[in-house]
C-alpha cells in the first residue's frame, strides 16, 4: 500500500469494483476520496435465469453429479493466465475432500 500512497499524486482517479475496497482504500489513506471511483463489474445478472434443463443436459454430457461443484475457467489459454496455479490449487481441494470439477474453456 505504501507504494499506492506515494504515487496517489500521479494519477487523476483510483478504481475498485466495490464501495467497501474504495472506502478501505481511503481509510488507510491510500488513496484520496476525492479521487477515489467506484466501478462496479459490468455484468447484468438480472440478464442471466438459471436453465435447469440446459443445466441437467450439461452435466450429463460433461459427467457431472448433481453434488458435485463446477469451476469454470474461460480465458486464454497463456502463460500469463497461470493454469498451472489453477491445477495446482484445484488438486489440493480435491485432496482435501472437495466434490467437484473444474472446466476450462479457451484458445491461445
Amino acid at each position: 500500500m505504501f507504494i499506492y500512497r506515494i504515487t496517489d499524486f500521479l494519477l487523476d482517479f483510483n478504481s475498485n469494483v466495490s464501495e467497501s475496497a474504495t472506502n478501505y482504500f481511503v481509510e488507510k489513506k491510500t488513496f484520496s476520496k476525492s479521487k477515489s471511483l467506484t466501478v462496479y463489474n459490468g455484468i447484468d445478472l438480472s440478464k442471466f435465469k438459471i436453465n435447469y434443463i440446459a443445466r441437467k443436459d450439461m452435466r450429463e454430457q460433461y459427467n457431472v453429479r448433481e453434488k458435485e461443484f463446477v469451476f469454470l475457467n474461460v480465458g486464454r489459454l497463456t502463460l500469463q493466465k497461470d493454469h498451472e496455479n489453477l491445477l495446482k490449487a484445484f488438486s489440493f481441494l480435491i485432496k482435501y475432500g472437495l466434490k467437484a470439477k473444474l472446466m476450462i474453456v479457451g484458445s491461445g
